[in-house]
């Protein structure tokens, strides 16, 4: 995480550290609205509504 981290709430915190991870392991994370999840062999999208509210990607 990078020192402008620190002044983000702790779900955003821990939004950036499964970013990261998921980066790690080879997983490509991608916004919703600019989602090609041919793009990669592992795709991870964030925050795609759905009618009962968005589901992120730890979800």
């Amino acid at each position: 995480m990078t020192a402008s981290s620190e002044y983000l709430n702790p779900e955003a915190r821990a939004r950036m550290a499964i970013d990261e991870q998921l980066a790690e392991c080879g997983w490509e994370v991608q916004d919703y609205q600019h989602a090609a999840v041919a793009a990669a062999r592992g795709v991870a999208v964030r925050e795609v509504p759905t009618e009962a509210g968005p589901v992120g990607r730890a979800d």
